[in-house]
């Protein structure tokens, strides 16, 4: 049944992450990421990509999932344009005020960097 099934399939999932973790350490890469939400709900999202040797990540596929942690039937996702040199970006409008999670996703031919920070949207 679905109650035997769930925590079989969240176990999965966590042994997936876990090796995703391992995976992203490997690399070496780090990003350093800021979130500018304004008075008006628009958010706009930075993320400078390196590798171990601090030279630029470029070429990666970005993308951005909000996630409302206090309400489901909000969330969204959006692309971050390739600026150049490592440098991701991007703007949004938030449906909402109030906190989200932002869910950065780089998936690259070297391998993929993710992370999790949360926000306080006007």
């Amino acid at each position: 049944g679905i109650e035997t099934r769930q925590p079989y399939i969240k176990g999965l999932d966590y042994n997936r992450t876990l090796e995703e973790v391992a995976k992203q350490k490997t690399l070496g890469w780090t990003g350093a990421f800021a979130a500018h939400p304004d008075a008006q709900g628009r958010v706009r999202l930075d993320l400078d990509l390196t590798d171990a040797r601090s030279n630029a990540v470029g070429g990666a596929q970005v993308t951005a999932r909000f996630v409302r942690p206090t309400h489901e039937g909000h969330d969204f996702r959006i692309t971050l344009e390739d600026r150049g040199g490592g440098r991701y970006s991007g703007v949004t409008q938030a449906p909402l005020p109030g906190q989200w999670d932002i869910r950065i996703q780089a998936e690259h031919p070297a391998g993929a960097y993710r992370l999790t920070h949360r926000i306080m949207v006007p």
